[in-house]
């Protein structure tokens, strides 16, 4: 249990003024203010301190971690690119390391970003111990949870296969199939022509159900910018898809309109939502 913010102490303050000239030596360009480090601080000492003096149970905390912890949950510009450099890019080769399958690789990274920043758990941490070890169990637990709870997925294209129906003719329905099959390779391409910031969006948000403000916390934006990146990011697979089946089928343009009409309430109906949420989504994703 920690104690209540135990401000206005004067020998308390000195101690903790000295503690943040210690934590700040590894993170210069952060405009985190002393107050507000200090406050945080204080609020994470413990109310018991087992025989120790304020001094020694300062120096026993990582303070620079704790530092950065403090900067990211108070959302100071450029505390969040230091997590992510220093920090969450270790994630991936920690759990290959562990012979973890790639999704649960993937979805272990997306989860532990909106816990950590959205949901705010990193203002959870402590500093008694470092914070790449605090993180590291964190991931572990997901991983192990991740993989724990996997269910096969049923293939989304696959429904849309089954939603064409038979119309009876056997070489219309032959073509149909041919021009399912098809549509799946066009999406899965057209994820190739997305940037890496708008496969981790569209994933965030159709995979995980993150909201436009939600969204917006975690790119440090503001929501109008995040709905116009959705779009964007929606309206070029959309392009993509349509080129990419142009470009490999050799239909009439009459023939060609005529089956995109067919499938198109269907395909609109599963949405991004699941071609991005499932095992159909593209094969070139962000690490």
């Amino acid at each position: 249990m920690t104690s209540p913010s135990p401000l206005g102490n004067p020998e308390l303050e000195r101690h903790l003024a000295e503690a943040v000239e210690v934590a700040r030596k590894a993170w210069p360009g952060l405009a985190l203010s002393d107050r507000q480090f200090i406050r945080h601080l204080a609020e994470r000492l413990p109310a018991n301190l087992r025989g120790r003096s304020v001094e020694q149970s300062l120096k026993a905390l990582h303070l620079s971690d704790l530092y950065l912890a403090c900067a990211c949950a108070a959302g100071v510009p450029g505390a969040t690119d230091i997590l992510e450099r220093e920090y969450l890019a270790k994630v991936p080769s920690v759990l290959r390391r562990q012979r973890r399958r790639a999704e649960t690789i993937e979805e272990v990274g997306q989860k532990l970003r909106e816990s950590l920043l959205v949901q705010a758990q990193i203002a959870t941490y402590t500093g008694e111990g470092k914070l790449w070890s605090w993180i590291e169990v964190i991931v572990k637990r997901m991983a192990n949870k991740e993989e724990r709870g996997r269910a096969v997925p049923t293939s989304n294209i696959s429904r849309i296969a089954e939603g064409a129906g038979s119309s009876g003719n056997p070489e219309k329905d032959a073509i149909k199939k041919k021009l399912v099959d098809e549509l799946q390779i066009a999406v899965r391409a057209a994820g190739s022509a997305l940037s890496d910031e708008q496969r981790e969006l569209l994933r965030f948000h159709y995979r995980n159900g993150m909201s436009e403000t939600r969204l917006a916390k975690l790119f440090q934006t503001s929501q109008p910018t995040i709905s116009r990146r959705l779009s964007k990011a929606k309206e070029l697979i959309l392009a993509e898809t349509r080129r990419s089946l142009q470009e490999r089928l050799n239909l009439a343009e009459q023939e060609f309109e005529s089956f995109i009409g067919e499938i198109r309430s269907r395909w609109l109906d599963l949405s991004l939502s699941q071609v991005f949420g499932g095992t159909d989504g593209p094969d070139q994703a962000p690490s």
